[in-house]
């Protein structure tokens, strides 16, 4: 298993830490709805790209990178988790990228683990339904107080349409794009309920089958990477030998003949929580806990 490394810190002036401590705010009001923070939010990266939150980054050229907190393990959630953000922000979808989340769940666990950073028991969508789409209309909401700000016009006067912010009443509009150039987050964050989101029978890619699956291309033309293509330098390969019968420990274990094997670094019993009881004689130091 190899370390994924966290996203680089961004230095915070003094309006920049105020802003993290109204995002702060944010995530406490949303503490009973789930345990995933919408995330203290930044003003632009030092790339120059607009993070509104730990989630979503919006490029000047109007390309939205959207966090996908879970694994890919055939079921979509890569596609129609970040879909529950894009679908709330009113992003348009050719324009949304999808960005693996790195191991940090702090800010990307699943609240139905209790705040872990799993991907089992088919609970992704469940866990995080309702968060991520707060996220998107959190997102939303910025983005049409910085318009309203960049207009001079009442916020009630502004509405979206993918990717696009507009002033009806003048014909007026600003791409995100737009709005991520130049655009600084809010003195005070617009807070979000569930009144919020969009009615299903509005919603334009939730419960839709015409959505394609991001991680398909891929897996079609040969490209996409699974955890056997990885390697690395000196990285080790590991084999279990499993108990035939579910729950056991062993009582010894003879390794002689496997550690003389060349290449063999380690033999590592482990144990799992259902044989944690059992009385198996290991050497010393080589127990883990599986």
């Amino acid at each position: 298993m190899t370390k994924t490394s966290l996203p680089r810190a961004v230095a915070l002036s003094r309006r920049s830490f105020l802003v993290t401590v109204g995002g702060t705010a944010v995530t406490v009001a949303f503490a009973s709805l789930s345990s995933v923070a919408l995330g203290a939010a930044t003003a632009q990266a030092a790339t120059g790209d607009f993070t509104p939150n730990v989630w979503v980054t919006i490029a000047s050229d109007g390309i939205v990178s959207i966090i996908s907190p879970a694994s890919e393990m055939g079921q979509g959630v890569m596609t129609s988790i970040p879909l529950l953000i894009a679908e709330d922000m009113d992003a348009d979808w050719d324009m949304v990228r999808i960005v693996q989340a790195p191991a940090d769940a702090e800010k990307y666990g699943n609240p139905n683990f209790g705040g872990a950073q799993l991907t089992a028991g088919s609970d992704t969508t469940r866990g995080y339904y309702l968060p991520l789409r707060l996220v998107g209309a959190q997102t939303r909401k910025i983005l049409l107080a910085i318009a309203a700000s960049r207009l001079k016009v009442p916020v009630s006067e502004l509405t979206t349409e993918p990717s696009r912010v507009v002033h009806l009443p003048s014909g007026r509009s600003l791409g995100y794009g737009e709005i991520a150039a130049t655009g600084e987050l809010p003195d005070v964050l617009p807070q979000v309920s569930e009144a919020d989101l969009k009615p299903i029978d509005q919603c334009r890619y939730i419960g839709r089958m015409d959505v394609n699956r991001i991680d398909v291309p891929s897996k079609v033309n040969g490209t996409a990477k699974f955890g056997i293509d990885v390697e690395l330098p000196d990285m080790l390969y590991g084999a279990v030998l499993r108990s035939p019968v579910p729950g056991e420990a062993p009582e010894s274990i003879d390794d002689a003949a496997a550690r003389a094997v060349k290449g063999v670094i380690q033999v590592a019993p482990c144990i799992t929580a259902s044989a944690s009881s059992a009385r198996a004689t290991m050497p010393p130091g080589g127990q883990k806990r599986c």
